[in-house]
């Protein structure tokens, strides 16, 4: 197998090395590539296309004759040449390929006229769209590629239709309607992941419900610290099962037919019970919950959940230091703002070992009742989360919940499936990716209202792979030859996938990085 694949690098080497340049492929004609890869999309768009119908008496090997190096040699299209200089096209293809058979009902209905307009992924296709419109001597009809969806659901949870934070089709819920693809991309997330290694979770908390039939098979044994008389008790609170709502928002068991579906599919469940209710008012101490969270640390949970807060603390306090003790030992500790708008932001979300996470609505605004300030790093969705409940709402049932403490739980589990998705990275990884995946709804970077953006599990994921795997090109978790075609693909469009040396051009610097990748085996 060595010898092998030695010998196939070698191969893929002569032809990248004999290959002409970009602008002298001969492709510009051909068929397009028909793949619509996840990497492309952005809120349900492509980014890498947009599909024009020219005026009559233009045609896709027109536009195709006035591209890369040929631009300023063609005549009779000068703002075609403008266009495409500006956003860097690089081909252009007819839409309709195969050509239908019944070329005179083709040409009658202007599908001879339809062209795909190749660029690189990542563009801002809606602008250019809105370019393209203004070329009126063109093009007759523009139009961005969005992403489709199955009428079916992609699980089998018959609530799942409510849980507009992971799909959101625009669908009411509570009387509140939404925004397509306002959503955490949590169906796409799942579609993509290639690893789902088990993560331990550790929901700090009430409690969870340890009889709820959608949680059974996805708890692993926990600890009691707000009653130290009984620590195995772990089950939740009868008036209010705030921990058994997390749990549920993180790993709901997936097609079992019952009720919701959690975000991780890879998710396992450590209730930690660090909050009692007394008196229907919350009950616990910051040293309760620094045990809980040592404890947990020490007993195998990767990622921590922490839907609570308090309004003050000691930076060198028992809180903080158990924070440094996870974040130590590669726990990602996550933590809601609250739910008081002007105030500041509490503890533990305060501390900056902590991703701290504040809310969004299923508009994609920020959360009306969320804390916000310079601590908060993403939001999530908070406002009526559908999610596991065991209290006065309904015994092992279901209610909708809103707060910012549905918006840390919703993140832990991003965090969880990146975590199963790439096991050897390191917690600060893990956060880098949460945040510079999240969607940039506000101004640029950070802001006030979104942080960093609102959490995108999808393009976490994405990147989550290609930083654990950089030569598996196709995502499927192996190494084998299709990754060589998929190298070559990216190379020759040019993709910045193919960028394996990292210096911003695309040579044969990079293939020889890539085939130095490719021939150390297996990723782990």
């Amino acid at each position: 197998m060595v010898v092998d694949r030695f010998c196939l690098s070698l191969g893929l080497a002569a032809v990248v090395l004999t290959s002409p340049p970009l602008s002298a492929m001969p492709d510009e004609l051909g068929c397009c590539p028909g793949s619509d890869r996840a990497a492309a999309l952005r809120d349900g768009v492509f980014t890498d296309r947009v599909v024009v119908r020219c005026v009559s008496g233009v045609h896709a090997g027109d536009l195709a004759g006035c591209i890369g190096s040929k631009i300023a040699s063609v005549e009779g299209l000068p703002e075609w040449g403008a266009f495409a200089r500006a956003w860097k096209v690089l081909a252009v293809r007819p839409t309709f390929c195969p050509a239908p058979r019944n070329a005179r009902l083709s040409a009658e209905l202007g599908m001879d006229r339809f062209c795909t307009i190749a660029v690189d992924e990542g563009t801002d296709v809606e602008a250019m769209a809105s370019d393209a419109r203004r070329l009126v001597r063109l093009f007759e009809h523009v139009e961005v590629e969005r992403n489709g969806f199955l009428t079916t659901a992609p699980v089998n949870d018959p609530l799942f239709v409510q849980q507009w934070a992971l799909s959101n089709s625009g669908q009411s819920v509570n009387g509140q309607a939404g925004a397509v693809g306002a959503d955490v991309h949590g169906v796409g997330a799942w579609a993509y992941m290639v690893r789902r290694a088990p993560v331990v979770v550790a929901v700090l908390d009430t409690g969870v419900a340890g009889g709820h039939p959608d949680l059974q098979s996805d708890l692993v044994p926990g600890r009691n610290f707000a009653n130290s008389s009984t620590p195995t008790l772990t089950d939740d609170e009868p008036s209010l099962s705030h921990g058994t709502y997390c749990a549920g928002i993180i790993a709901a068991t997936q097609n079992n037919s019952l009720g919701v579906a959690g975000i991780a599919p890879n998710a396992r469940i450590m209730p930690v019970k660090v909050m009692q209710i007394l008196g229907g008012l919350p009950f616990g101490s910051q040293t309760t919950c620094a045990n809980g969270l040592t404890w947990a640390v020490d007993n195998g949970a990767r990622v921590a959940s922490l839907s609570l807060g308090w309004d003050n603390s000691s930076s060198t306090g028992a809180l903080a230091t158990a924070i440094d003790y996870a974040a130590a030992q590669d726990v990602v500790v996550c933590a809601s703002t609250g739910n008081t708008p002007g105030a500041a932001v509490g503890y533990p979300a305060r501390f900056s070992k902590v991703l701290s996470v504040g809310g969004s609505d299923a508009l994609d605004r920020g959360w009306v009742g969320g804390t916000t300030g310079p601590e908060m790093k993403v939001v999530a969705p908070a406002d009526n989360i559908l999610t596991t409940s065991n209290d006065t709402s309904g015994l092992n049932s279901y209610s909708l919940q809103t707060g910012t403490s549905m918006s840390c739980p919703i993140a832990a589990g991003i965090v969880a499936m990146v975590r199963g998705e790439a096991p050897s990275l390191t917690a600060a990884q893990v956060v880098g990716i949460l945040t510079a995946s999240a969607d940039d709804l506000g101004a640029p970077g950070w802001d006030q209202t979104y942080g960093y953006g609102r959490v995108n599990a999808l393009r976490a994921v994405q990147m989550a792979h290609r930083m654990a795997c950089p030569p598996d090109m196709d995502g499927s978790g192996r190494l084998d030859t299709l990754d060589i075609f998929a190298f070559l693909e990216s190379f020759f469009l040019p993709d910045a996938r193919a960028d394996f040396d990292g210096d911003g051009t695309l040579t044969v610097a990079d293939v020889f990085a890539f085939l130095s990748a490719w021939l150390q085996g297996d990723c782990p």
